[in-house]
């Protein structure tokens, strides 16, 4: 695997969101808070999780055709939803 790509690297990128100019103030506040956020297979179903010390309040299936990029943006006004109506967002569970 090759070195990756800052966001000056390639001309060709200035049209797709790259990590520097990507803004999701949600996931970061999980992050600083000792958190993580997960991206991987639950039975066969990319998931997007978010989840803290006391509890997972999103867990996304990937939608067909979503890219990453619209997964992780989901994720983060998932996260806003969950937190501002106190509840838990569970795609995988049902």
């Amino acid at each position: 695997m090759g070195k990756p790509k800052s966001c000056a690297d390639d001309a060709s990128l200035a049209e797709v969101p790259t990590r520097c100019d990507m803004a999701y103030a949600n996931i970061e506040a999980i992050l600083d808070d000792g958190g993580e956020i997960s991206v991987g297979r639950v039975a066969g179903e990319c998931v997007a999780a978010a989840s803290t010390s006391y509890d997972c309040p999103v867990m996304l299936v990937r939608r067909e055709g979503e890219s990453f990029v619209a997964l992780l943006r989901r994720l983060d006004r998932s996260i806003g939803k969950a937190w501002d109506n106190e509840i838990n967002i569970d795609e995988v569970n049902g």
